[in-house]
C-alpha cells in the first residue's frame, strides 16, 4: 500500500480514478461483511484485500508476485482473491441499472441522431481460460473465433455508455445469437425501442417478434 502516492498511482495499479471511491467501496464493503456476520480472520484488512483483487484484474498480476507485495503466502492471497471478488460481487452488481427511456432520451449523443429509439448497444466479450481438465468443458470452452479456450458473455450499454446489462456467462463455443435469446434481454425493452448490435448477432426474427427495431452494420 506504501506504493499508492497518489490518485494517479491508484489509477494505474488498480484502475479506480481516486481515492475517495476506494474510501467509499471499502466502507460499503465494512457495511457488507457485518451484515453477512462474517466469522473469517483476515492477515490484510478490507482496503487492502480489495486493492489487491483489483491489481491482479488491472495487471494480471501473478499470485506469486501479489503475495510478496502483501507480505502472504500464495495460497493466502489466492484465497482471498476468491472471497474478495465475491464480496465485490456484492457490492456492484446493484449498480448495474436498466435506464428508463426518459433517461437515455435526455442523455442520448449527437453521433445517436438517426438511432434515437436506441435502448441499448450489445456486444459479446470473451476472457481466456485454461485448458479444462474435462473433455466436455473443453468441448463447450473452445472458441473457433478466439482460437483458444474462454468464457463469453454479453454485455450491454445504453447510448451514453452506461454499463445498463451484463448476461450470465458461458462457454466461448456459445454463439452471441444465442447468448443475446439466453439473457432475455428483450423484455426489458418496450414496443419501438431499438437494440444496436455488431453483425455477428443475427437475432433479426427474435426482434421482430417483440417489436423491436434492430440497427446492425452491414456485411
Amino acid at each position: 500500500m506504501d506504493l499508492i502516492r497518489n490518485d494517479e498511482d491508484l489509477v494505474a495499479l488498480t484502475g479506480i480514478p481516486s481515492m475517495d471511491k476506494l474510501l467509499k467501496l471499502v466502507s460499503i464493503g465494512e457495511f457488507v461483511i457485518k451484515s453477512l456476520n462474517y466469522n473469517i480472520n483476515f492477515s490484510l484488512d478490507i482496503l487492502q484485500r480489495i486493492v489487491l483483487v483489483l491489481m491482479k484484474l488491472k495487471l494480471n498480476t501473478s499470485y506469486k508476485c501479489l503475495a510478496v507485495l502483501f507480505g502472504v503466502c500464495k495460497s493466502t492471497c489466492t484465497n482471498y482473491f476468491y472471497e474478495t471478488i465475491d464480496l465485490l460481487y456484492l457490492i456492484l452488481k446493484p449498480l448495474v441499472l436498466w435506464p428508463s427511456k426518459s433517461s437515455i432520451s435526455k442523455n442520448i449523443p449527437k453521433c445517436f441522431i438517426n438511432f434515437t429509439s436506441t435502448r441499448v448497444v450489445v456486444d459479446g466479450t470473451e476472457t481466456p481460460i485454461e485448458v479444462p481438465k474435462c473433455l466436455s468443458c473443453r468441448i463447450r470452452t473452445y472458441s473457433f473465433y478466439k482460437g483458444k479456450h474462454t468464457i463469453k458473455f454479453m454485455v450491454g450499454i445504453s447510448p451514453d455508455g452506461l454499463i445498463t446489462f451484463v448476461s450470465n456467462v458461458y462457454g466461448g463455443k456459445a454463439s452471441d445469437k444465442h447468448i443475446f435469446v439466453e439473457s432475455n434481454i428483450l423484455e426489458k425493452c418496450d414496443i419501438g425501442d431499438g437494440v444496436m448490435a455488431d453483425k455477428g448477432f443475427l437475432i433479426e426474427e427474435e426482434c421482430s417478434r417483440a417489436g423491436v427495431k434492430l440497427f446492425r452494420p452491414p456485411f
